[in-house]
């Protein structure tokens, strides 16, 4: 900050980056929800905006918070997804692609809500 190179950063609000992932063509997930103050008024927000679905597995959660989220998730119709959350290739600090058990269930139905909605998707 103060520097020759500096630039402001864009701050948004959670809705609106919703709003900005639905206008791009894709799914809106919130990620790591145990951050957030109340995870519930949070959801209920951004469900109103757009939200399809809540990390739920993450390596870094108990099974008691893993089920507490599904069962967020559930509560609120919308689709327990989760991630490994890697950014790079540090073994000491990172969980590797695939590293975290997400039932297929999961991606399946994110698959068919991004159909539904006529989204394009894209294969490795």
């Amino acid at each position: 900050k103060g520097g020759p190179a500096y630039a402001e950063r864009e701050k948004m609000t959670p809705v609106e980056v919703v709003e900005l992932i639905l206008r791009a063509g894709g799914l809106p997930v919130l990620v790591h929800p145990l951050t957030v103050g109340s995870v519930e008024m949070m959801v209920i927000e951004l469900k109103a905006a757009g939200l399809v679905g809540i990390e739920a597995y993450y390596n870094g959660y108990t099974v008691d918070k893993v089920n507490t989220l599904v069962s967020l998730a559930n509560k609120h119709s919308l689709i327990a997804s989760g991630g490994s959350d890697y950014h790079g290739l540090d073994a000491n600090t990172e969980t590797m692609i695939g590293g975290v058990y997400v039932p297929l269930e999961s991606a399946e139905r994110l698959v068919a809500l991004a159909q539904q909605r006529g989204l394009r998707l894209v294969s490795s």
